[in-house]
């Protein structure tokens, strides 16, 4: 199993536990594993869409956040 598919498993279990949380102010906001595996497929789909193949390059610029997170691991897979 490699490095995705370690983390993709891990995310698809226990699917309404948080992952991370994300402080907005002083409001923590929990992001859940299933939260994040969802917007890993939806920017997958839109890179895809953009015909963004294997080896492409990919730059992500956006401030910390568990969207970056999903967008950069989706970059990845």
């Amino acid at each position: 199993m490699n490095f995705l598919e370690t983390i993709f498993s891990f995310l698809a279990t226990d699917q309404d536990r948080p992952l991370v949380v994300e402080m907005h102010g002083d409001t923590p906001r929990p992001c859940t594993r299933g939260q994040i595996a969802d917007w890993v497929a939806h920017a997958r789909s839109v890179l895809s869409e953009a015909a963004v193949k294997p080896g492409d390059r990919v730059v992500l610029v956006a401030p910390n956040s568990a969207k970056w997170v999903a967008a950069d691991l989706a970059a990845l897979a």
